[in-house]
């Protein structure tokens, strides 16, 4: 039997971390069980050892795992079969020495929106944007990690440096990360289940104190200073389901001081709760408007746009701010990028981002209508004057500046949009008629 007819055999369930074609060609001569730090004199050549590695602690980690794996190489073992019901995972220390005769050379773990899940020691760090020129760029050498991701928060192994791995050592390493990648997600299952609870509780209409507290926990955000809730919607219809909720959970990944679980909301949009210390709503909302480009950029031919709520500190007002964020997500369209914040509204925006789409659309034609129907190109220019005029709070002078014109042909387009409209631009009522119209657009 050879070391390969082990990884063929199901209830094993084996993973393997390193082996060569030569070294998982080599025959089992016998199997030894141990968890001594230093077993050399009980092995025999040819051996598979098994071992639970009890030996291991953090403390002295190192020094321990060279010690237990030269011990093997000098007893000639042929594989080691390390199991992780011990600490829960193989110690990283104990794979690295699997890979220690490659050296360390500069790789990184890398999502398709540039965030980078894990690097080599001493590899210089990437900003997101430069590793998203790194992946589209061609540059060096790049392997997807076959496992599920999405559009979003798909892995890719990049090196730098071409041809300093051998290909088949690449591609195993690739397999390597695939399998914890999958695990990983298996895992995660749990966790989605508690973030639909959180979400669900949050969007009641009466807050449950007992039952926010305890979806608060299970998601690992309970007692914290503060909190904000953002909410993500594919336009034109407000959709975006899983992939809202996978492009808002990777967005929000670029933002490491904060803790936070995603699910899908009322409306089949993404709602977030994020736990921080202290008001750092600010700093949410202009990260994500850094990132947000490149989160777009996965599914370009999608809009996709995001409201921030204002932070609360009590998670019986989580309601409230599910509610403010998305009056923010009614006004992220008219922003660039569209990631908008209550903080970034004033006067009639802020109210108009609470009103009904339809309502707005049905008000928006019977004030702009006339406008549009003024003739070819004819339509675009008044609305245009008009929206100059009312940012320059009525002033002739500073709006044929603006535009570039003569004064008399800001007069002749403002008379106009009066008889157009049926307002009067001296009347502060009719002002306030136009601009809300168009702010509605």
């Amino acid at each position: 039997m050879h070391v390969d007819h082990l990884l063929r055999l199901d209830r094993l369930d084996l993973s393997l971390v390193w082996g060569d074609e030569a070294l998982l060609g080599r025959e089992i001569a016998g199997v030894t069980a141990t968890d001594l730090e230093d077993p050399e004199r009980f092995l025999q050549p040819g051996e598979v050892v098994l071992s639970g590695l009890v030996w291991w602690s953090r403390d002295g980690a190192p020094a321990k795992t060279d010690r237990f794996v030269s011990a093997l190489r000098r007893a000639g073992a042929v594989a080691l079969l390390a199991g992780e019901e011990t600490h829960g995972h193989v110690p990283r220390e104990l794979v690295d020495r699997a890979f220690a005769h490659l050296g360390t050379p500069a790789c990184h773990l890398l999502t398709p929106t540039g965030r980078t899940v894990a690097r080599t020691g001493g590899t210089a760090g990437l900003s997101a944007r430069e590793a998203v020129e790194v992946l589209r760029g061609g540059r060096g050498t790049t392997l997807r990690v076959e496992a599920e991701g999405t559009d979003f928060d798909t892995w890719y192994l990049h090196l730098p440096q071409e041809g300093r791995v051998p290909p088949r050592v690449l591609q195993e390493i690739s397999e390597l990360l695939g399998r914890h990648r999958r695990r990983r997600d298996r895992r995660r299952a749990a966790r989605d289940a508690a973030s639909d609870r959180l979400v669900e509780a949050v969007g009641a209409p009466r807050a449950d104190t007992d039952r926010l507290q305890g979806a608060l926990a299970s998601c690992g955000l309970a007692d914290r200073a503060a909190y904000t809730v953002a909410v993500a919607a594919l336009t034109p219809d407000g959709n975006a389901g899983a992939d809202g909720v996978a492009a808002l959970a990777e967005a929000l990944g670029h933002l490491p001081s904060v803790a936070f679980a995603v699910a899908r909301g009322t409306g089949d949009g993404a709602v977030a709760v994020l736990a921080h210390e202290g008001d750092a709503e600010g700093e949410v909302r202009e990260r994500l408007r850094e990132v947000w480009p490149l989160v777009r950029g996965c599914r370009p031919e999608g809009t996709w746009q995001v409201g921030v709520s204002m932070p609360v500190t009590a998670p019986t007002s989580l309601n409230t701010a599910l509610a403010q964020a998305r009056h923010a997500l009614a006004a992220a369209p008219a922003l660039a990028p569209p990631v908008a914040g209550l903080r970034d509204l004033g006067g009639l925006a802020l109210l108009l981002a609470g009103v009904p789409a339809d309502v707005r659309d049905v008000y928006r034609t019977t004030v702009l209508g006339p406008l549009l129907g003024a003739g070819r190109g004819s339509g675009a220019m008044l609305l245009e004057t008009l929206e100059v005029f009312l940012a320059h709070d009525c002033s002739w002078t500073r709006t044929a500046e603006a535009l570039h014109i003569h004064v008399n042909t800001v007069h002749y387009r403002v008379e106009r949009i009066e008889v157009l409209t049926g307002r009067d631009l001296s009347r502060l009522d009719d002002r306030v008629d136009l601009r809300a119209a168009l702010l509605c657009r």
